[in-house]
């Protein structure tokens, strides 16, 4: 993602717990999700899907389903 951010086609955002990574969040330049995934690219769930879900719902971020504005891995 290293150019990506350089050139301003992605802002990434990331949540840690205990100094340790739990989210990371792709964020386009037109404020929409390309991707939200846990360590090591694994899937959310569990309680890191809940802060996902509650950043999501703070920042107004509508969230949709397959082919919609986000992406978590299978």
């Amino acid at each position: 993602y290293k150019n990506a951010v350089f050139e301003r086609r992605s802002t990434i955002v990331y949540a840690k717990f205990r100094n340790k990574c739990k989210i990371c969040i792709e964020v386009s330049p037109q404020f929409t999700i390309r991707q939200a995934l846990g360590p090591a690219n694994s899937q959310l769930k569990g309680e890191a899907l809940d802060a996902f879900s509650e950043w999501c719902d703070k920042k107004n971020i509508v969230r949709t389903n397959v082919f919609g504005r986000i992406h978590i891995a299978p």
